[in-house]
């Protein structure tokens, strides 16, 4: 993570240990690289955004997989 984040382990563990306090900056980057909203990230309520989920989900179908959930998700829209 701190390298996805483009921060040092050292910071990364401080940060999660207490002892530094992160910045905004930070915790965007953590929401962004986890696929997930700021509240999320922070344990509020699901704001009722299931797009991040579906994303996740979704990414660790195969291809073909992928493709037949986009024809139900066409099906049921019409």
């Amino acid at each position: 993570m701190a390298q996805a984040c483009h921060l040092s382990k050292n910071y990364i563990s401080a940060i999660e240990r207490g002892v530094n306090k992160c910045t905004a900056q930070t915790l965007i980057a953590y929401a962004e690289k986890l696929d997930m909203s700021l509240d999320e990230l922070i344990g509020r309520e699901n704001t009722g955004n299931i797009i991040p989920e579906l994303r996740r989900i979704l990414s660790s179908m195969e291809l073909e997989q992928q493709k037949k959930i986009l024809q139900i998700i066409r099906l049921i829209s019409q």
